[in-house]
């Protein structure tokens, strides 16, 4: 029996071929959810699995507009950044419509 991983979990990025073909030898080797499952998390697409130790790996894809994506977050951040330093206050939860 392997030993309990120290680590919480793992990510790696891979490209939709991979994480399809991931995704297709899972469910034929009779993985089903909660064991592995897909999370939309905006600006990725990831396929989680629990491997034999119970370390839960993550296999990620960008969304096609990733690159949009983190420019809007780095304008978001700094507008917050400069709404602190003119408010003293500092929103910690907003909503992107």
């Amino acid at each position: 029996e392997l030993p309990l991983s120290g680590f919480r979990h793992i990510a790696m990025k891979v490209d939709q071929a991979t994480q399809d073909g991931i995704r297709d030898r899972l469910a034929a080797a009779g993985y089903t959810e909660p064991e592995t499952y897909i999370l939309n998390h905006g600006y990725c697409y990831s396929l989680y699995a629990y491997d034999p130790a119970k370390l839960l790996i993550e296999f990620t894809v960008d969304d096609d507009r990733v690159d949009q994506i983190n420019a809007d977050m780095r304008l978001a951040e700094q507008a917050l950044k400069s709404m602190d330093l003119l408010c003293g206050i500092f929103p910690k939860f907003w909503k992107k419509s």
